[in-house]
């Protein structure tokens, strides 16, 4: 066991569940695989890249600058996908929260959110505490709210979960690379680490 493992495994670091023996990272391997590989949608030659995340996950919030660095350097050819997930029913407004910003194209937000709740200790966890810091960023409070609360974002909050389920995600931040691999901040050592192993597994997918 890396003494990154044991001691978040000790104190709690990560909020997540115990990993399977066939989680733990090694010297050898640093991620998870899934056998069989699960499909993709992407189209041929393309690299599926699933982000798992929760706005209150503070692990998230930290590995964000490090996801956007990837954002900006990553090949045409690999499709990025975030997923918010949701433990319970209080998280699904957090999970709305990120569609209505899909649906919106004001993904700019997004790492506003994220410093929102975890530097500004703004509650954004309720529809109505959401609204309002939507309309503080300049959206439209009437259109926040028909998005929000409209049938395709609960359409696309039943497509996350499903997606959560499929892949058996039980840890914010998790990223899953082509199906066929996992990775996390426990799996890779870190934060910068996490997206290193991601590069590695997108090249490790190309070269397939």
């Amino acid at each position: 066991m890396t003494p990154f493992l044991k001691k978040i495994l000790l104190t709690g670091a990560f909020s997540m569940s115990l990993l399977s023996l066939s989680q733990v990272a090694t010297a050898e391997e640093k991620f998870s695989t899934y056998e069989p590989p699960i499909a993709t949608d992407s189209a041929d030659g393309h690299i599926q890249v699933l982000e798992f995340f929760a706005y209150n996950c503070p692990h998230c919030a930290q590995s964000q600058p490090f996801v956007d660095k990837f954002l900006k350097q990553k090949d045409d050819k690999v499709d990025f996908t975030s997923v918010p997930v949701s433990w319970n029913v209080n998280m699904e407004d957090m999970q709305r929260l990120y569609y209505t910003l899909v649906v919106l194209d004001r993904l700019d937000l997004h790492d506003k959110a994220f410093k929102a709740i975890h530097e500004e200790h703004k509650k954004l966890f309720k529809r109505d505490d959401i609204i309002d810091w939507l309309a503080q960023q300049g959206v439209d409070k009437a259109k926040a709210e028909s998005v929000f609360d409209s049938f395709g974002v609960s359409t696309k909050i039943k497509q996350a979960r499903e997606i959560t389920d499929r892949y058996k995600i039980d840890a914010t931040p998790t990223i899953v690379v082509d199906g066929k691999y996992a990775t996390s901040p426990a799996m890779a050592g870190g934060y910068a680490q996490m997206l290193e192993e991601v590069q590695a597994l997108v090249q490790k997918a190309q070269d397939q």
